[in-house]
């Protein structure tokens, strides 16, 4: 069955697409691309498979474009483009042609993005909160252990500038709650027990054991 194009008409909002009527009114909206490729003309015709075809290389063609613009702010996991993808409507099987492209390109590489995750935060996180931060983001676990092995003095660092730049904060309160809740505030960052108490023995902060009653 062929289906008569009575109208073309240029989107308001995206001067790249444009809207396809019938005499029945709206059919669907394409790029300009798909036009030339599908030789689509007003009161020209097309077949209705060439119509799906056409609404499907469409589809496929906007994928990559919103994935490339997302990605290009900053490394992005496989996950966050498939999320990011979804929440723009496009259908799953496009979702998959378009990831295997960007990998295959290296616009997407899980590992590249673990690195600069850990990368970023190895200054202000404790390893147990950036391993959370990257099985949210959806980095495989095998790869998180392999790339993940934070040393003991860097994590000792990060715990120690962050004691000095939030001391401030409790200085006008009781010594032994300061003490409880700079530690609890570290825990939540993830720092291990261990290096907490390092660290804030090391700025006079230390945590004593009635600290823990």
């Amino acid at each position: 069955m062929r289906i008569k194009i009575t109208q073309i008409q240029p989107q308001k909002r995206n001067k790249n697409r444009v809207n396809l009527f019938t005499e029945e009114g709206f059919l669907t909206s394409l790029s300009y691309d798909s036009l030339l490729r599908f030789h689509i003309v007003e009161n020209g015709d097309i077949t209705e498979e060439e119509l799906e075809q056409a609404k499907k290389d469409d589809t496929l063609k906007y994928a990559k474009e919103q994935a490339m613009n997302y990605v290009a702010r900053a490394p992005k996991s496989q996950k966050q483009v498939e999320k990011n993808l979804e929440q723009k409507g496009i259908d799953q099987k496009c979702i998959e042609q378009t990831i295997k492209t960007m990998q295959k390109y290296g616009y997407i590489d899980d590992a590249f993005y673990a690195r600069e995750l850990i990368r970023s935060y190895q200054k202000k996180l404790g390893q147990r909160a950036i391993r959370q931060k990257l099985r949210q983001n959806g980095i495989d676990e095998r790869l998180i252990s392999q790339l993940l092995d934070l040393p003991e003095q860097t994590q000792f660092n990060a715990a120690r500038k962050i004691i000095i730049k939030q001391s401030a904060r409790y200085r006008s309160i009781d010594q032994k709650k300061a003490r409880q809740r700079m530690y609890a505030m570290l825990v939540r960052r993830g720092f291990s027990g261990e290096i907490i108490r390092k660290a804030m023995e090391e700025e006079n902060f230390a945590l004593y054991e009635e600290d823990m009653d």
